[in-house]
């Protein structure tokens, strides 16, 4: 404690120092710990002992090398029994159903479960499965395997895990570090696929009907989908809270932790046809048009769990619809290519048919990304996060691009762009339009009201949108004709605006026979 009480004397303070770093790099200084580790302890005296045995567990010059096989289990046993301790003098509900403890203790700070978490998961990554083998059947899992014997503690203690364990070493942020941990990493994820992921699945899929930790359970499939077999989480029991929350009209607390859930497993990296065929089996085209995107977002959907990283309900959403319409342009971008690859190369039966499959990937990724841009078109605005609003206007500007290349395939492939290409338009025109409450001097310091800028980019990107053959152009001059006898300001100088498109575009393109109304 003198190493941080600003007030204690320099001289103290220094000897205090020096103790703990000589505690810190002395060969069996973690013993010194592991004896002085206590529940009664202040939090942050116990943070240093974790700190102590995180670093040298840490060290592979010295965990397990240098310390004898007995003393890593007897290591192991101590550190298990401190969380074992710790837990039990934690106050909180006893159980799911609020029962309260007749002893109740005081609340350990976060900081101090967080580290106690990453020593765990230290001992792990350099124990399992050979040294520990029932890590997780004897310990991890072992904290919830019982619904009837689940607390608040032991759930968010086993939460704790998962995401210090994705964090320090399954996670491919985590195998960057060296190749060292890239070992490791393989190693702990194929032990972890044969012993503990199914149970593991399980827990969580049971944890999503109790609000409390239903974001939590969300966290682990957002985690651990990229390396796990994907089939365990495309089953009813997860999907179905994921899409009830996603497309509610009423506030869902795990509202954004659902959409971030089912946008990691969209993303997960697979071929193109197998990519269209999970999209198929996530009903994407049925999900999509039931999104809910110009409700008022409940303030109770904003502030997600604090240990948690997700944004509120409305940016997780919209990021979701990004990552639909992204993954089905990258489809359609890498179709193009292949069947272009084909025709040319090897002109056979085979050829016949890889087109065949090439053209229907093509087609089905074509048709969702003609369902989702609209729908994310819908989410700009407001308090939006930047980054999303990009991506959005970028995957238009993608498909338009894509649609741009192939308007001269078949006149069926037009047709359907041409609907899309509409649609975006009529959107884009929807969110340009000022909103009734709209004063561009509402601001006394010089700065262009937040809309207004808003505004530029969607007009910019209904300019771009004029890439498209003549018949989007059409749309545009269709759009302006009714709005001529329209008395209403902010309608005419939406007319204006589009006028504005025609003009500045028309004479860079090819327009024929266009009739005016």
């Amino acid at each position: 404690m003198l190493c941080l009480d600003p007030a204690a004397q320099p001289a103290l303070k220094a000897k205090a120092m020096q103790f703990c770093q000589s505690v810190i790099v002395a060969h069996d200084g973690w013993k010194y710990a592991i004896q002085q580790l206590s529940t009664s302890m202040r939090p942050e005296v116990a943070f240093w002992c974790l700190q102590v045995l995180h670093a040298m567990i840490s060290n592979p010059d010295r965990y397990p090398a240098n310390v004898p096989t007995d003393e890593t289990a007897a290591l192991r046993n101590a550190v298990i029994q401190y969380c074992a301790a710790l837990l039990q003098t934690q106050r909180t509900s006893s159980d799911l159903q609020n029962t309260v403890p007749a002893n109740p203790s005081v609340q350990h700070p976060a900081f101090l479960l967080n580290k106690l978490a990453q020593v765990i998961v230290a001992l792990i990554a350099a124990d399992y499965p050979q040294s520990w083998p029932d890590a997780f059947q004897g310990f991890v899992l072992a904290l919830v395997a019982e619904p009837n014997t689940r607390t608040d503690p032991t759930l968010r203690m086993f939460f704790r895990l998962i995401r210090s364990l994705d964090e320090d070493v399954t996670s491919i942020r985590a195998t960057q570090q060296s190749a060292r941990a890239r070992l490791i990493s393989t190693r702990v994820k194929d032990a972890m696929r044969n012993d503990c992921i199914p149970a593991i699945v399980t827990v969580c899929a049971q944890l999503l009907h109790h609000p409390q930790f239903a974001s939590h359970a969300l966290d682990f499939v957002s985690r651990y989908v990229e390396w796990i077999d994907i089939n365990l989480v495309l089953t009813q029991d997860i999907l179905s809270p994921i899409y009830s929350a996603i497309v509610s009209e009423k506030p869902c607390i795990f509202r954004a932790a659902a959409a971030a859930a089912l946008r990691s497993i969209v993303v997960k990296r697979m071929n193109a046809p197998m990519k269209i065929d999970l999209l198929n089996a996530l009903n994407i085209m049925s999900l999509l048009p039931s999104i809910p995107t110009c409700q008022q977002w409940s303030e109770e959907e904003e502030g997600s769990d604090s240990e948690l990283s997700f944004q509120n309900g409305r940016i997780e959403t919209a990021r979701l619809v990004n990552a639909i319409a992204m993954e089905c342009l990258d489809v359609m971008k890498s179709g193009a290519k292949s069947k272009d690859g084909a025709s040319a190369n090897s002109p056979s039966k085979a050829a016949y048919k890889t087109n065949a499959t090439i053209e229907s990937t093509y087609v089905n990724a074509g048709k969702m990304a003609e369902v989702a841009l609209p729908v994310g078109i819908r989410f700009l605005g407001g308090n939006d996060d930047e980054a999303t609003s990009s991506q959005t206007l970028q995957c238009i500007a993608n498909y338009v691009n894509a649609y741009a290349r192939s308007r001269s395939k078949t006149s069926e492939q037009n047709e359907d762009g041409s609907a899309t290409i509409s649609a975006i338009l009529r959107v884009l025109e929807e969110r340009a339009r000022f909103p009734p409450e709209y004063d561009p001097f509402e601001k006394d310091d010089g700065t262009e009201h937040p809309f207004s800028e808003l505004r530029n980019v969607l007009l910019n990107s209904v300019f771009g949108v004029s890439l498209a053959p003549s018949r989007q152009l059409y749309y545009l001059l269709s759009s302006i004709w009714p709005l001529r006898i329209l008395r209403t300001m902010r309608l005419q100088e939406q007319s204006l605006c589009l006028l504005y498109s025609l003009l500045y575009w028309t004479p860079r393109l090819t327009l024929l026979n266009w009739t005016l109304p």
